[in-house]
């Protein structure tokens, strides 16, 4: 374990000092939302079939790190007719006006909702139909995040998917936010690979909030140790993020996540012990 902690430290540690020209900038990336919410028939994102039954079972899906509540407005469809709806939460409120789902802290993963019995009385010219824009998240610490929400399109034979590739954020970041006493050695891990095959995961850190000063490192993505690097000084305050990116999968821009920047302060320097000249003389009367 002291062997391969020490084989990433100094593989992160020759990473940033060849990067570190180039990366500096002045503004953070901004971190990548907590949950996507989109309609779904037979698992396909993309597009609700209307034919040729004109009953579709359409499923509303929250796709989220651990949440603990989700909050969402659903309306009508563009076409069709709304016949029942089942919710596998308990809710208040309704998905008109707007509703609260008690997840009690599920995640991370494609989590459904609810179902929507549609009848479709027209034919579709590849509509849209989108959840409400505002609807949110509260994780399980209870911290809000807005969420996108993806277009799904009602018709046959529509061929755009999302207009945006879908992406989270890595989430549980260690060390925590705001931590203090941190080590200098802290090895840095975080959660969120999502089944995609990662091909670049990174740590941006700096000592300047607005991330004008940080550098980066790319890390492995294989969810093991983590990274340790064996740059930090004692007493200082850092602010990072964690990010991963895959490509392929349907998006010609990949998909990726980006967490929020987060902070902590390292451990001051060991005290020293004044030298007087009595323990000097004591030292040689030993």
């Amino acid at each position: 374990m002291t062997s391969m902690r020490m084989a990433k430290s100094l593989f992160s540690l020759s990473l940033l000092l060849i990067l570190a020209p180039l990366v500096a900038r002045a503004d953070c990336p901004e971190a990548t939302p907590y949950a996507h919410f989109d309609l779904r028939t037979n698992g396909n994102p993309c597009n609700i079939s209307t034919g040729p039954f004109p009953v579709v079972q359409v499923e509303v899906v929250a796709i989220t790190n651990p949440a603990g509540k989700v909050r969402i407005t659903v309306p009508n469809p563009p076409i069709g007719e709304v016949l029942g709806e089942t919710w596998n939460f308990p809710y208040t409120g309704d998905r008109i006006n707007g509703m609260e789902l008690n997840l009690g802290c599920a995640g991370p993963t494609i989590v459904v909702l609810g179902t929507l019995t549609v009848l479709f009385t027209t034919p579709a010219q590849c509509e849209f139909w989108t959840i409400g824009a505002g609807s949110e998240v509260e994780d399980c610490d209870g911290d809000v995040q807005l969420s996108d929400v993806l277009p799904s399109q009602i018709g046959n034979g529509c061929g755009a998917c999302f207009q945006n590739c879908m992406g989270l954020a890595p989430y549980n970041l260690y060390p925590p936010d705001g931590a203090a006493a941190v080590p200098v050695d802290v090895e840095f891990t975080w959660e969120g690979s999502w089944g995609f095959q990662l091909q670049n995961c990174s740590v941006r850190i700096g000592t300047t909030p607005d991330c004008s000063d940080a550098l980066v490192a790319t890390v492995p993505c294989d969810g093991g140790d983590g990274i340790v690097l064996d740059f930090l000084q004692p007493g200082t305050t850092y602010y990072w993020q964690a990010s991963w990116i895959s490509l392929g999968g349907g998006c010609s821009s990949g998909y990726f996540g980006v967490s929020p920047v987060q902070s902590f302060t390292t451990e001051g320097p060991l005290a020293v012990e004044p030298t007087t000249w009595g323990r000097i003389k004591a030292i040689y009367r030993d």
